[in-house]
């Protein structure tokens, strides 16, 4: 069964992106073998980012299997940045993008995002993140 890792990142009341072909997406990606979920967090973080986060900071909210059968594993920062790392991968280019971008249907994985938002608002009402 193929598993991805996801990372929402606060940066101030918007939320960190990766632009890929001109569309905005949380930081993420799939599972290496044999990695964990946790494990493949922290290695996105680094690869899409150049952040390094100490692993207290990446808290497990939700996990999810989608429409296409991929079991998706949602973390948040619990640390929140003042402003996009400039950094740059052959994947894409780090954004700073509203919540509205993330969720818009232009956006890279929208249903995902938004199933992820939902998840993230909820456990930051119970001031879990």
């Amino acid at each position: 069964m193929k598993q991805a890792s996801v990372i929402i990142i606060p940066v101030g009341s918007n939320f960190l992106s990766l632009v890929k072909n001109n569309k905005f997406g949380l930081i993420g990606g799939s599972l290496d073998s044999p990695e964990t979920p946790f494990q493949c967090a922290m290695r996105e973080l680094y690869e899409e980012t150049g952040l390094r986060s100490d692993p207290n900071n990446l808290v497990f909210l939700a996990s999810n299997h989608d429409e296409s059968g991929v079991l998706s594993h949602l973390y948040a920062s619990a640390v929140c940045l003042h402003q996009a790392p400039s950094h740059s991968t052959p994947e894409g280019k780090l954004a700073i993008a509203t919540k509205s971008q993330l969720l818009s249907d232009d956006a890279r994985f929208p249903i995902w995002n938004k199933w992820a938002f939902y998840m993230y608002d909820k456990w930051r009402f119970y001031g879990y993140v």
